[in-house]
């Protein structure tokens, strides 16, 4: 415990701190309101100064109005966002629309002065889509539209939205051939999404939360229902009272015959699939799986049922089939493979596509439904490929090829042919000759081989300006979808270098990446980034002084703790949503469902594995910090503000950095700060005129992006 103390020590002593600018101007800090607080645990006490931040007050709405003004000053005075907004505009502004099916119709969104609308489109070929809805239709002054599916025969159409970006979301139903909406809306709908069956929709619903916890409270008791158009009562499919932290999802099949219930057990991973078959009305099957298995509904046909396995031995995944006539015996179609992960999966009409990915490589496999290998084909390097849905009038799956710096591609993989064929061109050519997309290996800490990926504009490979970004992310499994980012184009085409590290904890083909970036080997993941940061250095990609580093909710995290353990390996940082305060994080919204892969404070192991790095608590104090831009959603509920807000406060008031931390809070927005267009232009302008600056990058307005 002396070590905490010896931390908190300095707190007693606040200060109006100030830093140095990059320009020479000195940013002056508020003070935060501090107060006495500590958390203890058994013999274990830490202390939580900031613990004032957490609720409303008049002193944290002042300090946050202060913040405010000292952010809004530094970038006001930054030149290059007004130089670079000519340029976003131009990039950004352009959205390719690539075909979702959904019911009958395709979806294809389009912004309409800063508004989202939905239009449909009968065949996939067609140039003259119909306009279905424009979003300050479904609710005044809205202007992002959540998840859109289409009933199967057409008629109706649910939309999910939210007011003002929070996870909470509601349900408005429209009828698509009268062109008007119905009665029947829902509310308190949160981590779920509408899934059509017959003339209704199941969904996913929580009881009334209090106003003042709706933000910040953890939400307990989902319950799974089903709405049939036009009755006022719900079916209640499921509940578990046993289990309070319970999800609840639904998937069907195409031909509505089977319905795949599944149950997860957050705080345990124990997941209960349920699968029922609605034309013979037999007794539901049961299958009960533990941590780190889970089946996802692809298809049917007859009475085969089609799905892909994970689990610890099928860590890449497998294609079972369930023949319902003999439920206990799974047939493998495609075994787990060694060096590819299923990262995508798809079924129609006998056939399967999946995409397989490998590190940075993904490669399109056509299946049979008896397991026959039809056709695999390379996908285009530095692209990122999605199976959109199945095109039943052209017997074939749409496919968005993602790139960060190119809007995405429509493609159709042709079922019958076997080949794909691109459906949605861009409007401004892309010409990928003109980067080169680079995947390489470095060593860890501990010797392991981890993947980054490397995107430079040729132009400046021979006259390098060594200023580079580093993205990294390393939690719950996952690897974050590729997504255009203009403000990345004018980076690179100005002489930044990009690069995403695949640490340990993120997604891999490599068995145990996840199990190796979690709990008690969270430091596997800092230390990954730590040596990427390294790698670009030694490799001169950036140097000294022009490093950057970002991430974004568990990629805000990492980010945080590698600079408290590194701070001067990087000259700049812009952190996003992330979770700063490990101690008190499962307090909070979603923290309560993540201790399987952060751990508790409940259990003293996990609790000291807690406290070794988490940002708010390994501060270190009289330390010169990279430039800082913090970032966080007014109405984020999964990972509150109130994290950003003690961690910025707990930098300034204790570093004594004389390089700019900035808090930005963005109003009317949830974790997805940038959903809205207008949001978006402006935190990516900020973004890139704040790299601009602190990695003193000349800028040159006008350049050719493609």
């Amino acid at each position: 415990m002396t070590a905490c103390c010896r931390y908190y020590l300095s707190i007693s002593m606040l200060y109006i701190a100030t830093a140095a600018t990059a320009g020479g101007d000195t940013l002056k800090y508020p003070v935060a309101p501090v107060d006495n607080s500590k958390d203890t645990f058994g013999t274990i006490a830490i202390a939580d100064p900031f613990r004032p931040l957490e609720t409303a007050s008049a002193a944290r709405a002042q300090w946050l109005m202060d913040e405010k003004v000292l952010t809004d000053t530094y970038f006001g005075q930054e030149s290059r966002r007004s130089q670079l907004e000519d340029d976003y505009t131009m990039l950004g502004s352009y959205s390719s629309n690539v075909p979702r099916p959904s019911g009958p119709y395709y979806l294809e969104r389009y912004l309409e002065n800063g508004i989202q609308a939905i239009y449909t489109k009968r065949y996939l070929h067609d140039e003259d889509p119909m306009p279905l809805i424009r979003a300050p239709q479904i609710a005044p002054n809205l202007k992002v539209i959540g998840n859109v599916t289409i009933s199967k025969d057409g008629s109706y159409a649910a939309f999910e939205y939210s007011g003002n970006g929070s996870d909470w979301t509601e349900i408005a139903v429209y009828d698509i051939h009268k062109r008007k909406f119905l009665p029947d809306h829902i509310t308190n709908v949160r981590y779920g999404s509408v899934t059509w069956r017959e003339d209704g929709f199941y969904y996913q619903q929580y009881d009334t939360i209090d106003a003042a916890g709706r933000y910040t409270a953890v939400s307990y008791n989902q319950k799974l229902y089903y709405h049939p158009l036009g009755y006022a009562d719900d079916i209640l499919v499921w509940a578990d009272p046993q289990a309070p932290l319970a999800h609840f999802s639904v998937s069907v099949s195409d031909d509505e015959r089977f319905v795949l219930f599944t149950e997860v057990e957050s705080s345990s991973g124990k997941q209960i699939y349920r699968l029922k078959d609605l034309v013979t009305d037999s007794p539901m099957l049961v299958y009960t799986l533990g941590e780190e298995q889970t089946l996802s509904l692809l298809g049917s046909s007859g009475d085969s049922v089609y799905v892909l396995r994970r689990s610890k031995t099928d860590y890449n995944g497998s294609i079972l089939r369930i023949d319902v006539r003999d439920p206990r015996h799974w047939t493998s179609l495609l075994d787990n493979q060694k060096d590819y992960r299923i990262k995508d999966a798809a079924y129609a009409h006998g056939k399967f596509l999946l995409v397989m990915a490998h590190e940075f490589q993904e490669v399109l496999v056509s299946l049979t439904d008896g397991g026959d290998d039809l056709k695999t084909i390379k996908s285009p390097a530095g692209g990122s490929v999605s199976i959109m849905g199945y095109a039943a009038k052209e017997d074939g799956f749409i496919l968005a090829l993602s790139y960060f710096i190119c809007p995405p591609i429509g493609e159709i993989f042709h079922l019958k042919k076997g080949d794909v064929e691109i459906i949605d061109k861009t409007r401004i050519l892309f010409d990928p000759t003109k980067y080169e997309f680079i995947s390489d290996h470095y060593r860890s800490a501990d010797s392991t081989l981890v993947p980054i990926f490397i995107i430079q504009n040729r132009r400046y490979k021979d006259k390098p300006t060594h200023a580079a970004l580093l993205e990294v992310y390393g939690g719950f499994g996952i690897t974050p979808a590729m997504s255009y980012d203009p403000g990345l184009l004018i980076f690179l085409n100005n002489g930044g270098v990009f690069a995403f590290a695949n640490v340990r904890g993120g997604a891999n083909s490599v068995k145990d990446w996840h199990k190796d970036g979690s709990l008690l080997k969270k430091q596997n993941t800092f230390d990954d980034t730590y040596y990427a940061a390294r790698y670009l250095l030694e490799h001169g990609y950036a140097e000294k002084g022009k490093l950057a580093l970002t991430g974004g909710s568990n990629g805000g995290l990492v980010a945080a703790a590698v600079i408290n353990q590194h701070p001067d390996c990087f000259r700049a940082a812009i952190l996003n949503v992330g979770v700063y305060d490990m101690i008190r994080a499962e307090r909070f919204t979603v923290g309560a469902f993540h201790i399987r892969e952060f751990g508790t404070v409940a259990k003293e192991a996990e609790l000291l594995n807690l406290r070794s790095y988490s940002p708010l608590h390994n501060v270190k104090p009289h330390t010169q910090y990279p430039s800082m831009l913090i970032r966080t959603g007014e109405y984020d509920d999964r990972v509150p503000p109130l994290h950003s807000y003690k961690y910025v406060a707990a930098l300034q008031q204790l570093t004594e950095s004389t390089n700019p931390i900035l808090l930005r809070v963005v109003p009317n927005a949830g974790h997805h700060t940038g959903a809205d267009f207008g949001q978006r232009t402006t935190l990516n302008m900020e973004s890139y005129s704040f790299l601009f600056k602190e990695l003193g990058l000349k800028y040159k307005a006008g350049s050719s992006y493609w």
